[in-house]
């Protein structure tokens, strides 16, 4: 606007200056008023051209969008958080709830929905079975990220071994034993296996969907579990 302002100043002192001139030479005054349209015509279209020009200059020259900067909303849930009703079965949401990592960072259970698919694992390390799961997890972990990297693991310490205590330095130990890049979680008050309703500490997997459905719940196997993360990944 205050470009347009200046240019209008120009324009209206060229205006009057042709108007007085032509006044001033004593002339017939029909010519003088047809000189004076004439000229005014003449400097509105030049200025008008200037103004085109500049104007296109000014969008060629503009900084494009970056990409980038964009915010896409990934999530493919509209009920997050979760607002149940809340229940432990296969079909059920799964209730919320905090649990801390190696490093006594917070995480939550209701942070996992809009995701498109989470798993949630139980180890125990005095569990074979547990501790064979855990020397694959990161290389399954890693498959699920490939096909989306909203794809989240909660690995859930909930039992030490018989010559260890259950505190943040064991479960870095076995974060880093196992080379373990998904959050791991220490149920330093064994509250983790009754929150999916079961008795047992070791061995468990339980995957939800994108509104903290629990879609599986399984024992020992983790084979029906992979399936259905593997499903909503697809």
């Amino acid at each position: 606007m205050r470009a347009w302002g200046a240019r209008g100043a120009v324009l209206w002192v060229v205006v009057m200056s042709v108007a007085g001139c032509d006044a001033a030479s004593g002339g017939d005054g029909a010519d003088a008023s047809a000189d004076t349209a004439t000229a005014q015509a003449d400097v509105a279209e030049d200025t008008s051209a200037q103004i085109d020009t500049e104007m296109a200059v000014d969008v060629d020259d503009a900084t494009p969008i970056d990409d980038t900067m964009v915010s896409v909303d990934t999530a493919v849930s509209t009920h997050c958080p979760p607002s149940g009703p809340f229940g432990t079965g296969v079909g059920d949401v799964l209730a919320d709830l905090t649990l801390y990592d190696c490093d006594g960072s917070p995480h939550r259970i209701a942070d996992l929905c809009g995701r498109p698919a989470s798993i949630l694992t139980t180890f125990a390390g005095w569990c074979p079975v547990c501790r064979g799961d855990a020397a694959h997890a990161n290389a399954d972990y890693a498959g699920f990220k490939a096909k989306s990297p909203d794809f989240e693991w909660f690995f859930v310490i909930t039992a030490a071994d018989g010559a260890n205590a259950l505190n943040p330095a064991y479960c870095a130990a076995i974060r880093d034993d196992y080379g373990l890049t998904m959050p791991v979680l220490l149920d330093a008050d064994g509250v983790f296996p009754g929150h999916i309703g079961v008795t047992s500490t070791n061995a468990w997997t339980v995957a939800l969907d994108a509104d903290g459905v629990i879609m599986a719940k399984d024992h020992y196997d983790e084979s029906n579990a992979f399936a259905k993360v593997n499903a909503l990944l697809e």
